[in-house]
């Protein structure tokens, strides 16, 4: 189901497929209530799914948008790099903000 736009198998079908390698586990984590480690894997695989919908949102905005087309095979570090980068340390810092946050829920005191 995943369309093939140069006639061959490229970078982003291997980005979906690790999206659905993510998703599928927080997905059925998520039924495991009563289990301490269940909400830290959920946290995680949510968060990480979010980074790859917005990374393909940033491919695609330098892809599409006339202006920033010109940046897409610039020198390093372009700003393709450098937003990438910016939205990966944003996503590594929510997912250690909830994972703060539900420290407690995530490993109980016996």
């Amino acid at each position: 189901m995943i369309y093939n736009a140069f006639g061959e198998w490229f970078f982003p079908h291997w980005l979906a497929l690790a999206a659905l390698a993510i998703i599928i586990p927080g997905y059925y984590i998520s039924r495991l209530k009563n289990k301490s480690y269940a909400l830290k894997i959920y946290i995680i695989a949510m968060v990480l799914s979010y980074y790859l919908l917005i990374g393909g949102a940033i491919n695609e905005a330098f892809l599409h948008i006339p202006y920033l087309s010109q940046f897409f095979l610039a020198e390093n570090p372009s700003p393709l790099d450098v937003s990438h980068l910016i939205a990966l340390v944003f996503f590594v810092l929510l997912i250690l903000k909830y994972l703060m946050k539900y420290w407690s829920n995530i490993f109980p005191n016996k």
